[in-house]
């Protein structure tokens, strides 16, 4: 067939008949219909800048390729609609999606769903999938859980974002060595915005001027406050002071 324009409803009926080429669509396709054109025609395209994808209820669940797709064909997402973008069986287009989280969120995706439920990501995945720090890209799924593994020198970026972090959807931090070396202020930030895993060892770092606050009385009636014990429920194991 002659390259030409076509509407979608013609490009339906003659698919699978006759090679449309690298015929230009106009109309709003599902991503079935897409995928089913393109399958038969892989040199066809949409009205560029103007052809959004039909959704139901302003809603989709693609995969990557599924978004690639789309660019192929000048097809975009609709401002409105919420987009979320789900992994590859166990996950294992992970390293692909967090080089593309940029272009995937200037194509309209929102957010980025497991396979298996759950993932576990250092911070410099975080970084690259969320832009938390930067510019903003993907968010996870409320229903994920996300674990955030960092080492002690990620815990100053880690704080001064979490609140950040925790609109992401992180959930729960965990030390990559089993130990983390927290001041109080640190302490409280993370433990408002995050989870922590019960077997990491946490040392509560304790500057000159908090000390304090840790006992109660004077003399022979000194006695440890309520507030060690309120750290120590909180998961802190072991209480340090800090010099210098």
């Amino acid at each position: 067939m002659l390259d030409t324009s076509l509407s979608l409803t013609d490009a339906l009926s003659l698919n699978g008949k006759v090679i449309l080429g690298a015929v230009v669509l106009s109309g709003s396709p599902s991503l079935a219909q897409l995928q089913t054109l393109l399958a038969n025609n892989p040199s066809l395209t949409f009205e560029s800048g103007i052809t959004k994808l039909s959704t139901d209820s302003h809603a989709a669940t693609v995969s990557y390729a599924d978004t690639s797709l789309m660019r192929s064909a000048n097809v975009g997402f609709a401002t409105d609609d919420v987009i979320t973008l789900k992994l590859a069986s166990g996950n294992s287009d992970l390293g692909t999606i967090a080089a593309n989280a940029q272009t995937l969120k200037a194509q309209g995706v929102s957010y980025l769903q497991s396979a298996t439920g759950s993932l576990s990501l250092t911070l410099s995945d975080v970084q690259s999938l969320t832009g938390v720090g930067g510019s903003p890209r993907l968010a996870f799924v409320s229903a994920d859980e996300i674990t955030l593994t960092l080492a002690q020198g990620d815990l100053s970026f880690v704080v001064n974002n979490a609140a950040a972090l925790k609109a992401a959807n992180v959930d729960r931090v965990v030390a990559a060595s089993g130990n983390l070396v927290l001041s109080v202020t640190q302490l409280n930030t993370i433990l408002s915005q995050f989870q922590i895993n019960a077997t990491d060892v946490l040392t509560l770092s304790v500057a000159a001027t908090e000390i304090n606050s840790l006992f109660t009385g004077s003399g022979s009636s000194t006695t440890v406050s309520t507030t060690v014990s309120n750290y120590l429920a909180k998961g802190v194991d072991v209480i340090q002071f800090a010099t210098g």
